[in-house]
């Protein structure tokens, strides 16, 4: 299917752009100059355009959802949010990471991290064509709240993703969509601290009939 193999191609590239961004020696950098390099590595590798703005949040920046990237410097240690996507043949992808450039990150950093990566990982296991989307987001959300976040995980678990990079089905508390067979979903748990840091993973999956395939990790 030509809209799978253009969301695919569009998954690569940001995957390799994640990758590109995690290698750089980021500290001292602003957030502005690592969303530069990224957005130039993004089209250098084929893509058309941004599938939206590229999110760069350092330290208590990453606890801004939507957070627009500017002058504050990367320091060693400090959780950073990268979320970005590329459009391909008209067909977008988006992922998110939360790297830690130079040095050792913080225990409650490590405790959010690993309750966030779980979460997600539980959310994905239940993907599956015929799931209620709002039981996907439950069990994200239930185990946040049960590792004791769950009041700072404050958007949706995931959207679907196509000529637009928030599609139906969403994957929230209040959503009536039911996955089917095909369907290109995020999966994308976070917790945000205000004043200190933000954590969010999200990938990019296609429901099929038994589960999901995951594209771009």
């Amino acid at each position: 299917m030509e809209r799978i193999k253009a969301i695919r191609k569009a998954a690569e590239i940001a995957s390799q752009t994640m990758g590109f961004a995690r290698e750089q020696e980021a500290v001292g950098m602003t957030e502005k100059e690592l969303a530069k390099m990224i957005d130039e590595k993004m089209r250098g590798l084929g893509a058309s355009r941004n599938a939206f703005d590229t999110i760069v949040g350092a330290g208590e920046n990453g606890a801004e959802i939507h957070h627009e990237p500017d002058d504050r410097v990367i320091c060693e240690s400090e959780p950073v949010v990268i979320d970005l996507g590329c459009v391909y043949n008209e067909y977008c992808s988006d992922m998110t990471r939360t790297v830690v450039f130079g040095g050792e990150p913080g225990e409650k950093y490590r405790e959010v991290f690993e309750a966030v990566k779980e979460s997600q990982r539980k959310a994905i296991s239940a993907v599956r064509a015929g799931v209620n989307a709002r039981d996907i987001d439950a069990v994200a959300r239930d185990y946040l709240q049960e590792k004791g976040w769950g009041e700072n995980f404050v958007h949706s678990t995931g959207h679907g993703v196509g000529k637009k990079v928030h599609e139906k089905p969403s994957i929230s508390s209040r959503s009536e969509d039911k996955l089917e067979e095909g369907d290109v979903v995020t999966i994308e748990p976070g917790v945000y601290i205000e004043g200190e840091f933000g954590v969010r993973i999200e990938d990019l999956m296609v429901v099929r009939k038994e589960g999901y395939e995951i594209l771009g990790r």
